[in-house]
């Protein structure tokens, strides 16, 4: 099985801290491949409900590829949750700057 149907089990079934285990024990990827690394690794800290570490590896992943428009919505949706319209805005704004015609973002704008 690949990386994300392994992540997408063990999400399935919630287990977190087995996630992140599983996820760091893959820490040897391509570099071209680290934005998808440190997204899941914030997908499931967001999920553990651990925002500011979801956030930093968020943040992590668009270094790696700053148009990651998955990495982009997941900051974004957690702007949303942290309550701070202004970043979400902004990271909504650069989602539609590299895809512009992003249903996620533009319902987001609309509102």
């Amino acid at each position: 099985m690949n990386f994300f149907g392994v992540l997408n089990t063990l999400a399935r079934k919630k287990l977190w801290f087995e996630s992140i285990k599983w996820i760091e024990s893959r820490s040897n990827l391509q570099i071209s491949k680290m934005h998808q690394y440190f997204n899941a690794l914030g997908f499931v800290y967001y999920n553990m409900q651990r925002y500011d570490l979801a956030k930093l590896y968020y943040i992590e992943a668009l270094e790696f590829k700053k148009d990651y428009i998955v990495a982009l919505q997941n900051l974004a949706k957690l702007y949303e949750v942290l309550d701070d319209g202004k970043s979400a805005m902004s990271a909504y704004k650069r989602i539609l700057k590299y895809d512009p015609s992003n249903k996620f973002a533009e319902r987001y704008l609309k509102t």
